[in-house]
């Protein structure tokens, strides 16, 4: 099977998921594109699809968006796995809806939340003023990536029977 997983990423978490997912992928191509650094072209040629990428305030990243919205027909004809990584867990079903359409919702065969980091140090002025408001409110942030989650998502893309699609942990 050929799987694509397509995301944008800006300081780097969605960078580590899409790995750990390519990694864990197996008997498979696997092709990345970091829609920040690449376009995507050649869609007819995977049978699966992973989109995603993170939340910042409380959108996806627009590259995300634009591939979407360009892609829509094409996208709706593939297995398709979406996910986030969003900071905050306790807006994690709205940060999800607000990032995709219902459309693509509905279609997508497994939907994941994977957590995410403050990586201040790679965070502008404003992005790290964002940030301090934020953990002041009290509210509830992730504590890093889950990949227990991510392995979950593979795991059901993957379908019954087709656990073999994941590597087992060490």
């Amino acid at each position: 099977m050929n799987v694509l997983i397509v995301y944008s990423s800006w300081h780097g978490t969605s960078d580590k998921v899409a790995a750990y997912m390519a990694d864990k992928l197996i008997n498979h191509k696997v092709d990345l594109v970091n829609l920040k650094m690449h376009e995507v072209s050649h869609l007819r040629n995977y049978d699966c699809i992973i989109l995603g990428g993170s939340i910042h305030f409380g959108s996806i990243e627009s590259s995300v968006q634009k591939f979407y919205i360009k892609n829509l027909d094409l996208l709706l004809q593939k297995d398709l796995g979406l996910f986030i990584c969003c900071g905050l867990d306790e807006d994690k079903e709205s940060q999800f809806e607000s990032a995709f359409p219902a459309q693509l919702r509905e279609h997508s065969k497994v939907q994941g939340y994977f957590g995410g980091e403050l990586l201040t140090e790679k965070m502008n002025f404003v992005q790290k003023l964002v940030t301090a408001q934020i953990t002041k409110t009290g509210k509830k942030l992730s504590d890093g990536i889950d990949y227990k989650a991510i392995d979950r998502f593979l795991g059901l893309l993957a379908g019954e029977g087709n656990q073999h699609l994941i590597r087992k942990p060490n």
